[in-house]
This record gives structure tokens, sequence and C-alpha cells, in this order.
């Protein structure tokens, strides 16, 4: 590709003379030239690439890259030193810019896939051991693959890893295992004793039943022993009773005939005490009236006597005549009672 050829502007595009068009291109054929010493070795190392990528081919890659990147700056370089000017000349020169850039990016684009490949391959190899190694794991029920970085781990740790996972499970499971067993066993030993102690209350419930059935045996022939003897002892009880009862009414009978006697003496004796006493309480009132009037006239006396005392001694003596009938006189050295 010759420069002329990377720069081929049609002039009257922008309104420019040929030679005016030729100016602005001069400046930036140098760039064009050194880009075209890179082509052929360029399309060399995109052909070795369609075949096979090695790091040889990367490295040629690599390097063709960075020289066409001058290419690129220095284009931008003159670039900014030649818009100087009127605005189709600096559109013209943003042409020829543009044009060398844009096949350079072209290239640059593709070299840099070369110069990624083994990066790109790199990337793809992890995130290909990341899947892989999560469907190792997932038999073993380990959570979080994204913060494992799986794809980075070395064969040798993810090994190890693995074998860990793979025995906490295998572990997880023996013990799960070995608790359901022992639920199992539990379980059957349970059944058994329940067994056991379901035939004991029955041995303990018929054991009853026979020895309830020998004590209801005994306790009726005690019951029926019982009965008879109380019948016995109450036949022995009533006739006992029938004798004492004939005893207590002879004695009864004559306890009544000996009060009925007595009753009969005592009436005697009370209806004779009782004349007795109204004759002696007949007697005594008449005594007492007679007594009376012996009194009264022997009051009538003294009450004269004690008008004529009194009268002899009035104003010496303090009168007092009692509730009984009694008269007092008092004086500071004796005392007279009328009676």
């Amino acid at each position: 590709m010759a420069s002329k050829e990377l720069l081929n502007i049609d002039a009257t595009q922008y309104q420019l003379t040929v030679d005016r068009m030729e100016d602005i291109k001069k400046p930036f054929l140098p760039m064009a030239d050194k880009f075209k010493t890179y082509i052929e070795d360029i399309n060399n190392v995109i052909k070795e690439s369609e075949k096979e990528i090695t790091p040889v081919t990367v490295a040629k890659a690599k390097r063709l890259k960075l020289d066409i990147a001058k290419v690129r700056t220095g284009t931008g370089k003159i670039k900014d030193t030649s818009k100087q000017g009127i605005i189709q000349e600096w559109n013209a020169i943003q042409k020829c810019h543009n044009m060398i850039v844009d096949v350079v990016k072209e290239k640059e684009v593709e070299l840099d896939k070369i110069v990624k490949h083994f990066e790109n391959q790199e990337v793809k190899r992890k995130y290909g051991l990341q899947i892989s190694r999560e469907q190792l794991l997932l038999p073993y029920e380990v959570q979080g693959f994204e913060a494992l970085n799986l794809g980075e781990m070395q064969e040798a740790v993810f090994d190890n890893f693995l074998i860990g996972c793979k025995s906490a499970f295998e572990a997880k499971q023996a013990q799960a295992k070995k608790l359901e067993d022992d639920r199992i066993a539990k379980e059957k030993v349970d059944e058994e004793e329940k067994k056991k102690v379901a035939k004991e209350n029955a041995k303990l419930k018929k054991d009853a039943a026979e020895a309830k059935a020998k004590q209801d045996k005994i306790d009726a022939k005690r019951k029926y022993e019982l009965e008879k003897e109380r019948a016995e002892a109450k036949v022995k009880q009533d006739k006992a009773d029938a004798e004492l009862k004939k005893a207590n009414d002879a004695k009864e009978k004559l306890q009544k005939e000996a009060t009925a006697k007595a009753n009969a003496e005592n009436k005697r004796k009370s209806d004779k005490e009782f004349a007795d006493q109204a004759e002696f309480v007949k007697e005594e009132k008449e005594k007492a009236r007679i007594k009376k009037e012996q009194e009264s006239e022997e009051y009538q006396k003294k009450v004269a006597e004690y008008n004529v005392w009194k009268k002899s001694h009035e104003g010496k003596f303090d009168i007092e005549l009692k509730e009984d009938g009694k008269m007092v006189l008092y004086k500071k050295v004796s005392e007279f009672v009328f009676e």
C-alpha cells in the first residue's frame, strides 16, 4: 500500500486545489510511509494467528501493536500542528488523520485479539474450571461457589478442598445414618420393652385374678361361718334376753308392789302429818292472836309511859321511828329504845 493510496483524498470535496491538498497531506506522508513498513508484518501475524496462536505470535503482535501505536500518536501530533488555518484545511487535515487512525485502529483491534489470546484463553480456562469444579462439589452440598473462586485455585489446593468437602459430607452422612440407626434400634428396644411390660402386666393381672378368686372363696367361707356364729349367738342371746326379761319383769313387779305399799304408807303418814300440821298451825294462830292482844295492851301502856317520860325530858333527845315500829332516842351519852 503506497502512502498516496493511504491518503487518497478528493481535493474538490473540501473545495481545495490539488496543490493545497498535496500540501496538507505532505506532513502525514512520513507517518503513512512508516505505517507501510509494518503492513506486511501485521498481515503475516494475522495469517499466523488464523492458523495457530503461539507465544511467538503473541510477542510479534504485541510488538507491532506498540509500533503502529507510535504512528497513531505521531499522526495526532501532526494533526495538531497542521490544523492551524481555515476550517476547510482543518477538515482536510482531520480527514487525513481519521483515515490513517481508522485503518490503524482496525489493525490494532485485530492485533489486540492476538495479544490477549492467552489472556482470554486463561479467563475461559478459569471459567471452565469454576463450572467443572462446581459440578464436582454439587454432590457434597457445598454452598457459596461464587465466593470460593474455584477457577483460581491450584489443582493441588482444589483436590485437597474437594477431599475435605467429601470427607465432611461423608462424616455428616455417617452421623445422620448413625442417628437414624440409633433411632430405629431405640424404637426396637422400646417395642420389645413394651411387649415385655405387656406380658408382665398380663401375668400380674392373671395372678391378681386368681388371688382374688381364692380370697373371695376364703371370704365367702369366713362370711358363712361368721353368719352362722352370729345366728347361734343371737339364739343364745335371745334366750338369755328372754330369761333376763322374765327375771326383770318379776323383779319390777315386786318393786312396784313394794313401791305401792311404801307410797300408801307414806301417804298415810303424810296425811297424818298434814292433819297434825294443820292442827299445829291452828293452835299457833290462836296463840299469836292472844299474844297480839296482850302485846297491844302492853304497847298502849308503854306509850303512856313514854309520853310521860318524853314530856319530862323534852328537848333533851332526838327521836327516830324505825320501820319495825321501834322508836330510838339519841343523846350524846345515852340511848332510849322504845319497843
